[in-house]
């Protein structure tokens, strides 16, 4: 059911174990697009959670590679 969330974004699963799975999303559809769609699997998933595997550093301060990408695709 999870993949199916990311399918229509061309988000893959890269990896699950019988407490986690792993997706690759592309950076493109935006954080809103992929909150969205974590939110509604995790809905089905009482006590799980999630986390962005290369948004924040060790000290939960963003990474903010984003930025320039954004800036160049614009």
């Amino acid at each position: 059911a999870a993949l199916a969330a990311f399918a229509d974004i061309d988000g893959r699963l890269d990896g699950e174990s019988n407490r986690q799975v792993v997706f690759t999303i592309p950076f493109a559809v935006g954080f809103e697009a992929i909150e969205k769609r974590l939110a509604i699997v995790m809905s089905n998933c009482p006590g799980a959670d999630w986390m962005y595997g290369n948004v924040y550093d060790e000290n939960q301060k963003p990474l903010s590679w984003w930025a320039a990408l954004s800036l160049r695709n614009s």
